[in-house]
C-alpha cells in the first residue's frame, strides 16, 4: 500500500485540476454530496445555567459541556464533498478484506449495509488512502469544524432537527452496561444506515448509529494544548447504546487511536486539496468569551464540625506513638473543569523510592458516567498537606475508572487502569503507563488488552509471584458480589494476558484484594459473597487455576466499602478493611471497646491467626472528619471512616500508608500490633 501521505498529496494535485461540482457515486458505492460554503458557531452557544446547588449542577449537566467552549466561528470552504452514509460492511471491506473478520463481534454490524464498527483510527486512514489512489481524488476524514458543520446543515439547535431527536433517529439511547449487564435482546441494535431521513446537506445518521473517526487530534478549543496533546483523536456524533445528550451537534469525545469497539466507525469527505480545511476565527473566543460555570466549594470544615458538635477535622491532639495525624489527600478543587468533581474514588497507591507518596483515582460526576477521569496527587518527603490533584489520563467522552500502580525490580512505575467502550466499567478495556521516576514523567499510554468486556476493571494490589510474574486482580462482574479475576504479565507489566479459567473459578466476592504467602500459595478477601456473616476468604496454590473458599476472621463489607491486603517488610501481613458495627477491640486497660469504621489486623503466622486488631483512630474523645464525598465521620475512641475504598503501601522508613476515598493514614507496624489506650481506667 502506498504511504498515506503521498498519495494524499498526488491525489489533490490530480483533483485541484478538475474541480469536482456535482454530487457522484464512487466506486465503492458511497454518495457525496457537495457541502456549500459558509460559516457557524461551532461549539456549546447557549448560556450555561448558574445553578444553586451542586446536585443542580449535576442534574444539568453543566460540568459536561466544558469541551465544548469557548464557540467560535468557523468558515468551511467550497468544494468539500461529503459520503451521504457512515462507511458500510461492504463497502470498507473492498479496501480493508480482513475486517470481515470483525463482523457480528458481541452481535454487532454483520450486515453489508450496516455501519462498520470495530475499526481503528489507522484503519479509517488506511481505507482512505486506498480509496484515494483507486480513484486519483483526495478522501480523507473530516476535521471536527467541518463535521460539525456538516451535521448541523444550516441549523443551531440541539440536534439538526431542533431541540428534540425524533424516535426515528433514536437507537437505544440510554447507558448501557454491555456486555457487563445488558442482555444482547435489548442492547445489540441494527446498525444499518440511512434508515432515518437526512439533514438539510443530505446527510444521514449524523445523530447516533455510531460515532465517527475525525482527522484532528482531541484538543481543547481555547488553543491550548492541555495535559495530554496528541494522544486521543476526535469522533463526533455519538452512537447507539449511549444517552441522547451525548448525541447533539456540538457534543464531544475521543478515543486512543488504537482502540476498537462497537462504538465508533467512518465517514469520508472528499476535497479537492487539504486548504479546503475549516478555518477557525480563535478572535470570536476572545469577543463572545466562554460560558461561566460556577465552582462548587467543598462544605465548610467548621460548619460540619458545628452541625456534629466536634473539633474542626484539622484540630491537632494527643495522637498515640506510631499513627500520625491523617491528612486529606483528596482536596477540594471541584474546579473549573471535568475532571475535578465531587466524587472522587476508587484509588490506588505507591510508596516511592525517594520518600514521597503518589496516589491516582477517579473523579467524576456520576460513578459510571463518560466524564469521568484518572488524577493524581503526590505528598512530597516532609509534607504535611497535599497539593491540589492534576489530569493523568482522561479519555474524552469515555470513562476511565480502576487504577492500579505497582513499582518492578528495575525502578519502573507501572499504571494500569480500565478505559470504558463508553460509559460504564462494563465494557473496559485495559490501558498501561509507566514511569522511570516514580510518576514525575509518563510514557505514551498503550491498550494492553484491547477486547473491552468483563474482567477489565482493577482492584488495588497487583502482586509479584515468585515466578517474576504480577497477578493483577480484575473484578469478573459489574455487580456488588460475584468475583474476581487475575491477569498475568511475564514482563513487567508492559502486556497482559487474561487468566479467566475454562472451570471459571475465580476469588470469591468482587474487589478481591490478594497477598502471596510464603509457600507461594495466593491469600485473598472478597467484598459480597459472604460465607456465615463473614467475609470470604480464598485460597489457591496454583497460581488462581483453582481456588478454596472459606470464613474469614472478618466482618463483611457493603457498598462503599473495599478492603486491602498489604506484606509488610518486617514479615506480617496486614488488613484493613471496615466493621459496621460489633467489632470488639481490646484496649490497653483489658476492657472491650464496641468498634465501628475502618480497622486494621495484623498476622504474623500467614493468616493462620490475626490477634492484632484496632480501629484506625487517634483514640481520641472523637474529631468530625471528611469520608466519601465529603459526608461527615467522627474518627473518636469507639468509631473510625466508615465508607471508602482502602489501598496501602509501606514506605522505605517503614510507614505503612493507608488511605481511603478521602483520607490519607500513616501507620507504623508497632502501632497496628498495638492496642488502644485507656480513658479514665477503661
Amino acid at each position: 500500500m502506498l504511504p498515506v501521505a503521498w498519495v494524499l498529496v498526488a491525489a489533490a494535485a490530480a483533483a485541484a485540476a478538475t474541480p469536482l461540482r456535482a454530487a457522484f457515486v464512487n466506486s465503492v458505492g458511497m454518495t457525496m454530496v457537495p457541502i456549500p460554503k459558509g460559516q457557524y458557531v461551532m461549539g456549546y452557544t447557549a448560556p450555561l445555567p448558574l445553578p444553586s446547588t451542586l446536585a443542580e449542577g449535576m442534574a444539568n449537566r453543566v460540568f459536561g459541556d466544558s469541551d465544548e467552549s469557548p464557540w467560535q466561528e468557523v468558515e468551511v470552504d467550497d468544494g468539500l464533498f461529503a459520503a451521504t452514509t457512515e462507511v458500510t460492511n461492504a463497502q470498507l471491506e473492498q479496501g480493508i478484506p480482513s475486517h470481515k473478520q470483525e463482523r457480528c463481534r458481541l452481535g454487532f454490524s454483520c450486515g453489508d449495509d450496516e455501519a462498520a464498527v470495530f475499526v481503528s483510527h489507522a484503519d479509517a486512514l488506511d481505507f482512505a488512502a486506498w480509496l484515494s489512489a483507486k480513484e486519483n481524488r483526495t478522501y480523507r476524514l473530516p476535521y471536527e469544524a467541518e463535521w460539525e458543520y456538516m451535521a448541523r446543515g444550516g441549523t443551531t439547535t440541539y440536534f439538526w432537527t431542533g431541540q428534540e431527536l425524533p424516535a426515528s433517529h433514536q437507537k437505544n439511547q440510554a447507558q448501557s452496561w454491555y456486555p457487563g449487564r445488558d442482555t444482547p435482546a435489548s442492547v445489540v441494535v441494527n446498525l444499518t444506515v440511512a434508515t432515518a431521513s437526512a439533514n438539510p446537506f443530505g446527510l444521514h445518521d449524523v445523530h447516533g448509529n455510531v460515532e465517527e473517526w475525525c482527522a484532528d487530534w482531541f484538543a481543547p478549543y481555547d488553543g491550548s494544548a492541555g495535559p495530554q496533546p496528541q494522544r486521543f483523536r476526535s469522533t463526533r456524533g455519538g452512537s447507539h447504546s449511549t444517552e441522547l445528550y451525548f448525541l447533539r451537534s456540538a457534543s464531544r469525545a475521543g478515543a486512543l487511536p488504537a482502540d476498537r469497539s462497537w462504538y465508533i466507525g467512518l465517514r469520508l469527505v472528499a476535497a479537492p486539496s487539504q486548504a479546503s480545511l475549516a478555518r477557525i476565527d480563535r478572535a470570536a473566543a476572545a469577543r463572545g468569551g466562554a460560558p461561566p460555570v460556577r465552582q462548587h466549594g467543598a462544605v465548610a470544615a467548621a460548619a460540619v464540625s458545628a452541625r456534629l458538635g466536634g473539633p474542626a477535622p484539622d484540630a491537632s491532639g494527643d495522637e498515640p506513638p506510631g499513627f500520625a495525624r491523617p491528612l486529606r489527600y483528596v482536596m477540594p478543587v471541584y474546579a473549573e473543569k471535568l475532571p475535578f468533581t465531587h466524587h472522587n474514588h476508587d484509588p490506588a497507591l505507591v510508596a516511592c523510592p525517594d520518600g514521597s507518596v503518589l496516589a491516582t483515582w477517579f473523579s467524576t460526576i456520576t460513578e459510571p458516567g463518560k466524564e469521568s477521569g484518572i488524577v493524581t496527587a503526590r505528598l512530597e518527603p516532609g509534607a504535611e498537606s497535599w497539593p491540589r490533584p492534576s489530569l493523568h489520563f482522561s479519555t474524552p467522552g469515555r470513562m476511565d475508572n480502576a487504577p492500579d500502580m505497582f513499582l518492578n525490580d528495575d525502578g519502573v512505575l507501572v499504571h494500569v487502569h480500565g478505559m470504558s467502550a463508553a460509559a460504564t466499567w462494563g465494557n473496559n478495556a485495559l490501558v498501561r503507563m509507566t514511569s522511570p521516576d516514580c510518576g514525575r514523567t509518563w510514557g505514551e499510554p498503550a491498550i494492553v488488552w484491547p477486547e473491552h468486556g468483563l474482567r477489565n476493571q482493577p482492584v488495588n494490589t497487583a502482586v509479584r509471584l515468585p515466578d517474576g510474574r504480577w497477578a493483577l486482580p480484575c473484578d469478573n462482574t459489574t455487580t456488588g458480589s460475584g468475583g474476581t479475576a487475575l491477569h498475568f504479565s511475564s514482563d513487567g507489566g508492559l502486556t497482559w494476558g487474561n487468566a479467566s479459567k475454562s472451570n471459571g473459578q475465580y476469588i470469591l466476592g468482587i474487589h478481591g484484594t490478594v497477598v502471596l504467602l510464603r509457600n507461594g500459595t495466593l491469600l485473598a478477601f472478597g467484598r459480597g459473597n459472604d460465607i456465615n456473616g463473614r467475609m470470604a476468604q480464598s485460597v489457591s496454590a496454583d497460581d488462581g487455576a483453582t481456588w478454596g473458599y472459606s470464613a474469614s476472621p472478618f466482618p463483611g463489607i457493603h457498598g462503599g466499602q473495599r478492603a486491602v491486603v498489604q506484606r509488610l517488610a518486617d514479615g506480617g501481613i496486614a488488613f484493613c478493611g471496615f466493621a459496621n458495627g460489633g467489632l470488639d477491640i481490646t484496649t490497653l486497660c483489658g476492657s472491650t471497646i464496641n468498634g465501628t469504621g475502618l480497622f486494621c489486623s495484623v498476622s504474623d503466622d500467614e493468616g493462620a491467626s490475626w490477634p492484632y486488631r484496632r480501629l484506625v483512630s487517634d483514640d481520641g474523645m472523637g474529631t468530625v472528619m471528611e469520608q466519601l464525598d465529603g459526608a461527615p465521620f467522627v474518627m473518636g475512641r469507639a468509631t473510625a471512616e466508615g465508607d471508602g475504598y482502602t489501598t496501602a503501601r509501606q514506605g522505605p522508613d517503614g510507614t505503612l500508608h493507608l488511605i481511603s476515598s478521602r483520607n490519607h493514614y500513616r501507620l507504623s507496624p508497632e502501632w497496628l500490633r498495638s492496642r488502644p489506650r485507656c480513658w479514665g481506667g477503661k
